[in-house]
């Protein structure tokens, strides 16, 4: 009978321990639930001021990339970005820049469009009779004509023997598709065989470029 109240005391303070000893676990693993929700919060929290930061110094950036100075006619203010090389050209030894220029009048209103102007490097002869610049903006097509066209031929070499030819075009951006390129969010472009895709950089350089002609 002894023995046998003995094993059910045993019994007993085992069962204790193992109750006091999960009831610890259960209470650690809360805690570390805790930890690791409150760890993913502050992960959340840091990747949105680094996006953040990222995003306002790439504007920064945009914005002293907008140069503006007295226009070729008196009176008149001349607006520009710095060149900026495109991407996505594939093939060959060309390359190719684009830069975003208008003139405000002496009254300093908005301009009912502004040129797009894409330099090529070693590109021969391939623009030439090229009409119309193709933008897609966010998805949307539209069709810009090319108002002016020119070409060079430079040296190269030692000798002077080599020849190199590059291509200057500049295309007619309406107003109304200048307001949709300074909201979107992906914008593309074809110009005769050759496509292109606007970079971040690019995409900022144009919203603050058409944020200058608003001012």
């Amino acid at each position: 009978m002894r023995s046998a109240l003995l094993v059910a005391l045993v019994a007993l303070g085992a069962s204790a321990v193992w109750a006091g000893e999960l009831e610890q676990l259960r209470n650690e693993n809360a805690q570390l639930r805790s930890r690791v929700q409150e760890l993913e919060r502050e992960n959340a929290r840091l990747r949105g001021d680094a996006t953040h930061g990222l995003s306002a110094a790439l504007e920064q950036r945009a914005t002293a990339a907008v140069a503006v100075a007295p226009g070729e006619t008196p009176g008149t203010t001349s607006i520009s970005t710095e060149a900026s090389r495109l991407e996505g050209i594939g093939g060959g030894k060309s390359r190719h820049w684009i830069t975003w220029r208008a003139e405000r009048t002496a009254g300093g209103g908005r301009p009912d469009a502004a040129a797009l102007v894409i330099d090529t490097s070693a590109s021969g002869s391939t623009y030439r009779g090229v009409s119309t610049l193709r933008l897609v903006v966010d998805g949307t097509p539209v069709d810009c004509p090319v108002a002016d066209y020119r070409t060079e031929i430079a040296s190269i070499g030692r000798d002077g023997a080599g020849r190199i030819q590059s291509e200057h075009l500049t295309a007619t951006v309406p107003a109304a598709v200048l307001d949709r390129l300074a909201g979107a969010s992906d914008v593309s472009g074809t110009l005769g065989p050759t496509t292109f895709h606007l970079t971040p950089e690019q995409l900022a350089q144009a919203r603050a470029f058409v944020q200058r002609l608003g001012a």
